[in-house]
């Protein structure tokens, strides 16, 4: 009677997930095949890693939470994909993938210049089956974290005081030829209590240059992907303190963790536009640093999930950032969260341009240099060929 008392829990909970569409049946009609989204390479990707340790029987709202948020904040044949982390073992094992079903404003518009009379009324418009596809995407992903759910899920831990073994790390390890930036910028999503457990590490006792020194030697490589993770600090452990372990080990493997906390934060408005910028910050005449700027943009004109790296080993989150044009003529500015260039102090630019060209100032406001000058430099972007 459990048993089925806590299935009933969990197929209501994920059923107010599909409440607000119709279901479709899956495999069914021409037009409700999604598959073909893959087919067309999008500038971004999706990894959403599920810790096993972390499903607790009766808990839905979790999984309502990951699927409402993350159907308004996809790009048009966005990759995404489920993985569950064994973390007793430290095993990764994918449970689904898709591609979200949309097409960009240019698309829609290209389809409606160059469709005939003809083919519009004998052929199926792809612009009108998008939301019935993306109902097919929802009930997917629903369905999928309903069967993890159902065949994973615990009952809650009445002693949180007495730590289990969690091999989240070697988890990722074991998964990190999933990294694959060559598929697009690597978003990851992390639902999980991060408590690290093992014989590599223990994160609730590790200095970050500990965990940074793991993340070398266990030759982490995260493509520069950018970690959201939830579900941290449920059961116990300081949040801090895992913040700061999880911190230093990603940035270590050549990440950026953006948030880490119980509830997910995500931007609530889709991408409308990806943009990759070659980047020259001239200290001096002598000495150029140059890097790469990526650049996710809403339609307002907000940066989302936006990186600057300067050389092989600086890279940082772009904070509170705009890029906004009038026609041709252009203005990009940013806060950067973590020094890239000045040891110490919250660096930040403003540029001014076309789409392909800007140039202006890259500075640290009120700091000086050791020769008394202001901390302020030339910079300049050119689009990536």
């Amino acid at each position: 009677m459990r048993n089925m008392a806590t299935k009933f829990v969990l197929i209501a909970g994920v059923a107010l997930i599909l409440a607000s569409s119709n279901t479709w049946a899956l495999g069914g009609a021409g037009e409700l095949n999604i598959s073909h989204y893959c087919d067309k390479k999008s500038p971004r990707q999706t990894l959403i890693y599920i810790d096993d340790k972390s499903l607790v029987k009766g808990e839905t709202q979790w999984a309502l939470q990951l699927i409402n948020k993350m159907m308004v904040n996809l790009m048009p044949s966005e990759p995404v994909t489920i993985v569950k982390l064994a973390t007793e073992t430290g095993a990764a094992q994918e449970r689904w993938k898709a591609c979200y079903p949309d097409m960009t404003v240019a698309e829609i518009d290209r389809y409606k210049q160059s469709a005939g009379i003809v083919e519009k009324l004998t052929s199926s418009d792809p612009t009108k089956d998008i939301k019935k596809q993306q109902g097919v995407f929802k009930q997917q992903m629903a369905t999928a974290l309903e069967k993890l759910m159902l065949e994973n899920s615990h009952e809650a831990i009445a002693d949180q005081s007495v730590l289990e073994k969690k091999q989240l790390v070697r988890a990722f390890e074991n998964d990190i030829a999933r990294f694959d930036a060559r598929s697009g910028a690597i978003r990851v999503i992390v639902f999980s209590d991060m408590l690290e457990n093992s014989e590599l590490i223990n994160g609730l006792s590790a200095k970050p240059s500990e965990a940074k020194a793991l993340a070398d030697a266990r030759k982490l490589n995260f493509q520069n992907a950018i970690f959201h993770v939830f579900g941290a600090g449920k059961t116990g452990g300081n949040t801090d303190s895992l913040k700061a372990f999880w911190e230093a080990l990603i940035e270590g493997g050549t990440g950026s963790l953006a948030d880490l906390g119980t509830e997910l934060i995500l931007n609530s408005k889709a991408p409308d536009s990806f943009k990759i910028y070659d980047v020259e910050i001239e200290l001096t005449k002598e000495d150029v640093r140059r890097g790469k700027l990526r650049l996710i943009i809403d339609n307002e004109g907000k940066l989302q999930e936006s990186i600057i790296s300067i050389g092989t080993k600086n890279h940082s989150l772009l904070d509170d950032g705009e890029f906004i044009c009038q026609q041709e003529n252009c203005t990009l500015q940013a806060m950067i969260r973590r020094p890239v260039v000045v040891a110490e102090g919250k660096e930040e630019f403003k540029l001014i341009g076309t789409h392909d060209k800007l140039t202006g100032k890259f500075q640290t406001p009120g700091t000086k240099l050791s020769d008394g000058k202001d901390a302020a430099f030339n910079m300049t972007i050119n689009v990536s060929k």
